[in-house]
């Protein structure tokens, strides 16, 4: 699994330098299915790098077992996955308006996080402070 994220990493890096165009693919994936397989893929390898350290998980099977999982769901397979991606990152104007809002969309999410985070923490109920006491010592003459 971490060979298909970084291989499209990979790609993504290398397609840039790239001045031709691939072929729209059949089938093909439209922009905001696209984003979302891209946003989910993100987020798969983003799991991924902080569950690394575990001692208790398989990190190759985790991660293919949840890629096997994201194809699934949109009913695809890797490969029409990685054509597809070549598709949008051959084009300047796909790639950059996907990059976009991919941007876009995780900004939202950090910013619905912490709007998240500040509610929990607000509504903590707060615990009454005690009281002052007061201690009488003996007087000594």
């Amino acid at each position: 699994m971490k060979k298909m994220v970084f291989l499209g990493m990979i790609l993504l890096m290398t397609s840039c330098n790239h001045k031709h165009e691939v072929a729209k693919p059949d089938p093909f994936i439209a922009m905001e299915e696209m984003e979302e397989l891209m946003l989910n893929t993100y987020l798969l390898e983003a799991d991924m790098h902080l569950y690394e350290q575990s001692d208790t998980l398989d990190m190759e099977a985790y991660g293919q077992q949840e890629w096997q999982e994201l194809m699934n769901r949109h009913h695809i397979t890797t490969e029409i996955w990685q054509q597809n991606y070549r598709y949008y990152i051959s084009r300047e104007n796909l790639r950059d308006t996907l990059m976009k809002h991919l941007g876009d969309r995780l900004t939202e999410m950090e910013a619905a996080e912490a709007v998240n985070a500040k509610a929990k923490r607000d509504s903590l109920p707060t615990l009454p402070q005690p009281a002052a006491r007061t201690v009488q010592l003996p007087v000594t003459n």
